[in-house]
């Protein structure tokens, strides 16, 4: 994924994402913390947005906040019975409400 930034900026892309194609592991399995800080960290300094999804469980979030995305995809973490049901209005405002606590 740390080639993406490069082909980004070279295609004039406005951002950048890091997801899972399969949903079987979530990106914190398949990368490290640092590894993510550092992928969003090279795409913002150098003007793209940035957005992570793939798998987010609530146990993420203190680290999603850590990295700081410009947008966190979370469609399975507020869907209630998972990400092939409908969403849940309350688990979308306990997303919400957890995403700006401190």
């Amino acid at each position: 994924p740390f080639e993406l930034v490069d082909v980004a900026v070279r295609c004039k892309a406005d951002g950048v994402m890091v997801d899972t194609a399969l949903k079987k592991k979530s990106s914190f399995e398949i990368l490290s913390l640092e590894e993510l800080r550092e992928f969003v960290e090279n795409a913002k300094s150098k003007g793209l947005m940035t957005a992570l999804a793939g798998g987010l469980k609530w146990e993420h979030l203190k680290a999603v906040k850590e990295i700081h995305p410009d947008v966190v995809g979370v469609r399975g973490l507020v869907c209630n019975g998972g990400r092939d049901s409908s969403l849940d209005i309350n688990l979308v405002k306990r997303f919400v409400e957890a995403i700006k606590k401190n």
